[in-house]
């Protein structure tokens, strides 16, 4: 598993698939979001963009709980650190331009 994971590691990367995106020239139509939230409001965002979107299933990763400062996602209750959720949405978007910026 580890070796599969450093293998694929490059090619799932939000940075790379973006990169591959741009490149076939269908920015337009496809949506790639990476966002990281706190357990307790990861279910509501995801029944949220599930309903308004459409896009299923999202990517689920859990984040474990990281001291301040750092330049990872970190969210902290009463001074704790608590664990967090990276939720990725990717699929098709609406054609119209209005309707994928909104």
């Amino acid at each position: 598993m580890r070796l599969k994971r450093w293998f694929l590691n490059d090619f799932t990367h939000t940075r790379m698939m973006y990169r591959a995106l741009h490149g076939s020239n269908v920015t337009s139509s496809i949506m790639i979001h990476d966002i990281s939230l706190p357990y307790d409001t990861a279910e509501k965002f995801i029944k949220y963009t599930s309903e308004e979107l459409g896009i299923w299933p999202p990517w689920l990763c859990p984040l474990e709980a990281v001291e301040r400062p750092t330049f990872h996602p970190s969210a902290a209750k009463d001074g704790v650190p608590q664990p967090m959720l990276r939720i990725g949405l990717w699929g098709t978007a609406s054609k119209n331009k209005d309707t994928f910026v909104r």
